[in-house]
């Protein structure tokens, strides 16, 4: 019996772990307020994918206040091309000229410039699926966003972003139950660039029984001046994740490592710690790029690293410990 609860045991973590960094899924939710909303698509698979009558990204919009997000989609746009292997496809709001008279109802150049497509730029791009009509980039706070794949007449999410079925106040927020009602903290999916941790290899394929905005995803909160807003945007069009940074089987799980403080500020230290001594690190970029690395001559539990020098942004500490084993964290820098 201990044999057969083996095998059963080996096949299960089996299977999870072709799951992981074997399909798309969401990257980045932006909802930088009016039309200033994109939806970033990575793939974390070392092969290109194909998109092409495949895929398609999806709403499930809210309807009057008090109502649950339905359980079928509004309105949908087909993707098309390939996303490269580790590559990003954005999806951009459409709005490019002023709407009803509301100059702030643009969609920022520089969001549709850093886009695969937009609806409205390039409408031999994308159609719609079905019946349905509309565009999801069009999001509210409360709606949720899916990436579906249609192969002959089956329908899959591959990942999706919300809970559909829940009565949202607005947005979904940073308190249990989530759901942005009073006393349930900061709306969370109205306002943010949100980057999905890079910690996370695969999509949510099925209605969670509570949406925690802050389970799987970092927030930048809107910014407040033009340089800001430009470093914000810098971020879009690349991710970082573990399937790209190192192999599934050199990471560890079981490695706890923490970066304090964070966010960080200008003329700021952050000090980086780890449950295992760390032999060697190296701070990468968003894109992949090492910015800075050093190697311990004895293992340590922790070290201090001027973050001063760096821009505004999201970075990470890939290390590597004396006991052969990886681990990396995130920070901000504000």
């Amino acid at each position: 019996m201990k044999k057969i609860l083996l095998s059963l045991s080996l096949i299960a973590t089996a299977a999870i772990a072709n799951a992981q960094c074997s399909e798309l899924f969401i990257s980045k939710y932006l909802s930088n307020g009016s039309n200033n909303k994109a939806i970033e698509i990575y793939n974390p698979t070392p092969s290109p994918i194909l998109l092409t009558g495949k895929y398609y990204l999806a709403r499930y919009k809210t309807g009057t206040a008090g109502t649950p997000v339905p359980m079928t989609f509004s309105d949908t746009v087909w993707l098309k091309g390939t996303i490269p292997s580790y590559s990003t496809f954005l999806v951009a709001n459409p709005e490019v000229t002023p709407n009803s008279g509301n100059s702030n109802a643009v969609c920022d150049p520089r969001i549709r410039a850093k886009a695969s497509g937009t609806t409205g730029q390039l409408g031999n791009l994308y159609g719609t699926y079905g019946s349905s009509t509309g565009d999801p980039t069009y999001f509210k706070g409360s709606d949720v966003i899916t990436i579906e794949k249609k192969v002959g007449a089956t329908v899959t999410i591959v990942d999706l972003f919300g809970k559909r079925g829940d009565v949202v106040t607005t947005a979904w927020s940073s308190i249990a139950p989530y759901t942005g009602g009073t006393g349930m903290g900061k709306w969370i999916t109205k306002g943010y660039l949100m980057v999905r941790k890079s910690t996370i290899q695969s999509g949510v394929t099925t209605d969670p029984s509570l949406f925690n905005p802050l389970a799987e995803w970092d927030t930048i909160a809107k910014p407040h001046t033009p340089a800001d807003t430009a470093a914000l945007y810098n971020l879009l069009g690349s991710h970082t994740c573990n399937c790209r940074i190192t192999g599934v089987k050199e990471l560890s799980n079981s490695i706890i490592s923490s970066v304090f403080p964070n966010p960080t500020t200008d003329n700021a230290k952050i000090t980086v710690s780890s449950s295992e001594l760390i032999k060697s690190y190296f701070i990468l970029s968003v894109t992949g790029s090492v910015i800075k690395e050093e190697e311990f001559t004895q293992g340590k539990n922790s070290f201090n690293v001027d973050v001063d020098y760096l821009a505004k942004g999201v970075y990470f500490v890939k290390m590597k410990h004396v006991n052969g084993q990886a681990s990396i964290t995130r920070f901000i820098k504000n």
